[in-house]
């Protein structure tokens, strides 16, 4: 039975031995009974020292019993847990409810417990993890939330795996925004390559854009931008490839950091419709020629848009230069020669084989003059 609150010490009195039946005999027995349990050590008992808290303690060991007002504890002197105060004697801090940042009834609580600094009588609440603050009232480094207000809560940061988690401040401790995103990432959880690199953020693998200066249309958004999933560079008008590093088919001249432009080959003329890409010459057939084969080649003359491009086959000996008249094919001959190619003296002239053409003399000079008045008459 326990002592009333007023002792400490449990007080034990001798009490008689145990009389048995045995067999129609009366015997003592050897072990005493034990009338009251309240009392040991009989007449000294102490009084319980439970703080005002409970009204028994254990008759042996003076343990309070059934505390009361949320304490617990040998003498009732500690608060329970999710509880702080200072209940014993003289201090009278009653037990109150952890506010973390309100109390475990009000559902708005992230503390399992709570104690208080008796030197400074601060409430100092044990943070679930995630929270912080003296109430845990705000997140943790690398957590968001708002668990200042009912039903908030505190997570992770959620960064894609971009972010080092040794590091404080990865993320907004209110809206969750990362703010030192990794491995080349950027925007509001790291999701995205940035500007510049692609490839997949997720997986850490951004990777740097490849643009051909030249190539490439810097005006949108810099220098080496490219897709940021895929690493298509812009290019400009007529250039392709993944890194605009090449004319589209039938275009020439990347090199003017302009784009592209068309080769405009003659269907005639030419051969097929791409063109050299570096100095835009097409392919010509033979006897065209010029830049887009649209003009008869060189030593050849006609039109070439009716496909009649001829060669001059003017005479290497009698002419001044292997290219005829582009119209009529013509050649043009040194002094002395004639015919249509070169290939003979003049009229007046005199000779063997050409060059070789001597002029006739003075006979045939005045005979000539005498034969042109006469045509004027």
């Amino acid at each position: 039975m326990p002592l009333p609150a007023q002792y400490l010490r449990p007080c034990l009195r001798p009490v008689p031995t145990r009389l048995l039946v045995i067999n129609n005999e009366r015997r003592l027995s050897e072990n005493p009974i034990n009338y009251n349990s309240l009392f040991r050590n009989f007449p000294s008992c102490q009084r319980c020292e439970c703080n005002g808290h409970a009204d028994l303690c254990d008759a042996r060991t003076g343990r309070c019993l059934d505390c009361r007002d949320s304490t617990t504890g040998e003498h009732c002197d500690t608060c329970l847990e999710s509880y702080y105060g200072d209940p014993r004697l003289g201090v009278d801090i009653p037990c109150r409810q952890c506010p973390c940042p309100g109390t475990a009834d009000s559902g708005h609580s992230y503390a399992p417990r709570c104690s208080l600094d008796r030197e400074t009588q601060d409430v100092v609440c044990e943070c679930q993890e995630g929270y912080a603050g003296p109430r845990c009232d705000v997140c943790a480094d690398n957590y968001f939330g708002n668990p200042d207000i009912p039903g908030g809560q505190c997570r992770p940061c959620q960064c894609s795996n971009n972010i080092d988690l040794s590091r404080p401040g990865n993320c907004d401790g209110r809206t969750g925004e990362c703010l030192q995103c990794l491995f080349n990432t950027e925007s509001f959880s790291c999701e995205l390559c940035q500007k510049g690199f692609f490839g997949d953020a997720l997986s850490q693998q951004c990777t740097p854009c490849v643009c051909n200066l030249l190539g490439s249309d810097s005006s949108l958004e810099g220098p080496s931008v490219c897709n940021r999933q895929s690493g298509q560079c812009p290019c400009l008008p007529n250039v392709e490839g993944l890194s605009c590093d090449r004319c589209a088919v039938d275009h020439w001249k990347i090199a003017s950091g302009e784009g592209c432009e068309a080769c405009n080959c003659d269907p005639v003329g030419s051969l097929s419709t791409q063109c050299n890409e570096f100095d835009g010459q097409c392919e010509c057939r033979d006897g065209f020629g010029g830049l887009r084969c649209d003009q008869c080649r060189a030593n050849y003359w006609g039109n070439p848009s009716d496909n009649s491009c001829r060669p001059c086959l003017c005479d290497p000996d009698g002419s001044a230069t292997q290219q005829c008249h582009h119209a009529t094919g013509a050649c043009v001959c040194l002094p002395g020669m004639g015919g249509e190619k070169c290939d003979r003296c003049a009229r007046g002239y005199v000779g063997a084989v050409v060059p070789d053409c001597q002029p006739c003399g003075e006979c045939f000079d005045n005979w000539d003059r005498i034969l042109q008045v006469i045509d004027r008459l």
